[in-house]
């Protein structure tokens, strides 16, 4: 209802939240737990790693290409949306370092979805280079596809970095998935780059929480185990290098069902005494 689009950004998440409930909605985000262990979560999940997964993102973004969907995510296509105005912000923050090519390293990209969002938006950048950190079967499936002289994807983050020294790291929606999240954030820290920016995160209201994530209905039989991160150990874990500049509430909004709460947030953080000449 057009009621909706208006009031949403004016709502806070915990009273968008309410409201929903008290009018009786499904919340299309489903958790359960907390779990014991990763291995726990993943005898809990139904599907994980399935080729449904990618087969659904291929054809999803298959249709991009086409001109048949405006963009795409989690395999499924839009027509029509709102650009991702918060990684456009933090493309443009790390766009001030630079005089000539834009690098990008988008860890968990799936096949490009945020560049296929934002490359419209990028034209006037003398030259932009987003390279894909992902599952060796997406990167492959992303490399015979879709890869260009301004989109390439890639198995590791070393593989990566070799390629291209980047301007801006982002994690969009993948932080909570990883069975090591500290240990890959630690990693894509030591890169340096005069920008991170985390996005789409579930961020639990005291310590880490594990849990498993029943994918919305265009998945229904699939799940993934899913954290709930402590905000405060992020902050700290990059805080020797890197200063928050914004955090920011995602349109995910807040979960709360018994003992599972999380705020879905983004954080913009800039590299502290960043000097151009890193970028040999």
């Amino acid at each position: 209802m057009q009621w909706r689009k208006i009031l949403r950004p004016f709502v806070p998440p915990l009273l968008w939240q309410a409201g929903r409930l008290l009018m009786g909605e499904q919340d299309s985000l489903r958790f359960y737990g907390p779990v014991a262990s990763w291995e726990d979560a993943l005898g809990r999940c139904a599907g994980y790693g399935s080729p449904l997964i990618l087969e659904a993102a291929k054809q999803a973004r298959l249709k991009v290409e086409r001109g048949e969907a405006a963009w795409e995510r989690d395999g499924v296509a839009f027509s029509s949306g709102n650009p991702p105005f918060p990684l456009l912000c933090a493309i443009l923050v790390a766009s001030l370092n630079i005089k000539h090519r834009l690098v990008v390293l988008d860890y968990g990209g799936a096949l490009g979805s945020s560049y296929t969002q934002c490359r419209h938006f990028l034209k006037n950048l003398p030259e932009i280079l987003w390279l894909v950190v992902e599952q060796p079967h997406i990167a492959q499936c992303g490399r015979e596809l879709f890869e260009s002289s301004s989109l390439r994807f890639f198995d590791s983050i070393e593989d990566a970095s070799r390629a291209a020294t980047p301007d801006i790291v982002v994690l969009s929606g993948v932080l909570q998935y990883l069975s090591r999240p500290y240990e890959v954030l630690a990693t894509l820290v030591k890169l340096r780059a005069s920008v991170l920016f985390i996005d789409r995160t579930s961020f639990s209201t005291s310590a880490d929480l594990l849990t498993v994530q029943l994918v919305p209905s265009v998945h229904s039989a699939i799940s993934y185990p899913c954290w709930f991160l402590d905000q405060g150990a992020v902050l700290s874990m990059v805080a020797e290098q890197y200063l928050a500049l914004t955090t920011f509430d995602c349109p995910e909004g807040f979960y709360s069902r018994a003992r599972l709460c999380a705020h879905f947030r983004g954080i913009l953080f800039s590299l502290k005494n960043y000097s151009p000449s890193e970028k040999a």
